[in-house]
């Protein structure tokens, strides 16, 4: 099926066939209504029809199939570049102060977003995470936790550091089904 230039599915027309099924078994009677689909353009498949002891009606509806997965990639390296760019033009020439520092990290979170955005990755999620701190000796670990499908989210991260201060900055990319 096609994709708009939006990246989004079309809808396609699919055939619904109502079907009635009856079960005479141990001297037990028991109906079943079930709604068997095919795809329109093909007559309905005999087969299936041969489940049913009767067809009750037959029309024809539109539904969105989306595919199982991106269409697109998260481009990881381009993120990376974003980030690289992003912290290195913001905090090249900065001093570390407590109110700048947070100033900076929301500054540039928003910046990213933005840039990341700009990739148009269609039905990815982003998160992105910025922490601006003074360089002072001390060592320091920063960690995420999210639920993760390891065969389509991804993410990416720069770190940058001058003489007064660090930055780290993360993209989490989580795609949406």
């Amino acid at each position: 099926s096609p994709v708009s230039p939006d990246h989004t599915r079309r809808p396609q027309p699919v055939k619904l066939i109502l079907c009635l099924s009856i079960n005479d078994s141990n001297d037990k009677r028991s109906a079943e209504i079930s709604i068997l689909f095919v795809c329109s353009g093909n007559q309905p498949n005999e087969e299936l029809k041969m489940k049913a002891n009767s067809v009750l009606c037959e029309t024809e509806a539109f539904l969105t199939c989306w595919p199982a997965g991106p269409t697109k990639r998260f481009p990881v390296s381009d993120a990376t570049a974003i980030l690289r760019e992003a912290l290195s033009s913001f905090l090249k020439e900065e001093r570390y102060e407590v109110q700048r520092a947070r100033e900076l990290s929301l500054t540039l979170s928003a910046v990213i977003r933005e840039r990341v955005k700009a990739l148009r990755t269609p039905r990815y999620k982003l998160v992105v995470l910025v922490t601006v701190g003074q360089l002072n000796g001390q060592g320091l670990e920063i960690g995420s936790r999210c639920l993760w499908d390891v065969t389509h989210d991804t993410f990416a991260s720069y770190s940058f550091k001058n003489s007064s201060l660090f930055g780290v900055a993360s993209v989490f990319a989580v795609y949406f089904e």
